[in-house]
């Protein structure tokens, strides 16, 4: 079977909202919580979580992780991209995962993960009508590109310079693809949750 990686990027300094989002409380627990809680481990021979809050670490701990501290987060993605690759084995696919996407589901994951062990050469990502969304699996082949990566930037780049490489999987609930970006976005995604 392939072996198969997954990198989750926690270290983002949510400088928008003043305090680490990542902790803001989401129907009782921690965003990073839903995420995590929502996570098909087995289906992944390593699962890295990069952070620079403590506090993350403290939760992480919590599930079977490898845990990366990034100490210099104001560097920008790359930084997190790198250290995440540095801290996990060769494999034929790596999965990218942001943090904040709180109502991310399982299944979304396993199907990212089916269609990428059908043809592991190409670049995997999820759309919703035709917007691209999150996480995103590379092929080995783009990996050493994604470590070369300056500021922050994440893989969008390796994309554009991949697009043949690129295959689309269609998701219907639009929700599932949300990052909590503004302290609006968050306002929204509570009232929705708490309206369920």
């Amino acid at each position: 079977m392939l072996r198969l990686n997954a990198i989750i990027m926690a270290a983002g300094q949510s400088h928008r909202f003043g305090t680490n989002k990542l902790l803001l409380p989401l129907q009782g627990k921690p965003v990073i919580r839903h995420l995590l809680d929502q996570f098909p481990f087995p289906l992944f021979q390593q699962v890295v979580l990069v952070y620079s809050h403590e506090q993350i670490r403290t939760i992480a701990q919590d599930y079977p992780l490898i845990l990366c501290h990034n100490d210099r987060p104001s560097l920008g993605k790359w930084q997190t991209i790198q250290l995440g690759l540095e801290s996990c084995d060769d494999a034929a696919g790596t999965l990218f995962l942001v943090a904040d996407q709180p109502l991310l589901k399982k299944t979304t994951i396993v199907t990212l993960a089916e269609t990428f062990r059908h043809d592991p050469t190409r670049i995997i990502r999820p759309v919703i009508g035709r917007k691209p969304g999150n996480p995103v699996f590379f092929p080995k082949s783009c990996l050493q590109e994604l470590k070369s990566l300056q500021g922050d930037i994440g893989g969008r780049t390796v994309i554009h310079n991949h697009s043949d490489l690129v295959i689309s999987v269609p998701f219907v609930d639009p929700l599932e693809f949300i990052d909590i970006d503004t302290p609006e976005t968050y306002n929204k995604l509570t009232e929705l949750c708490n309206n369920k």
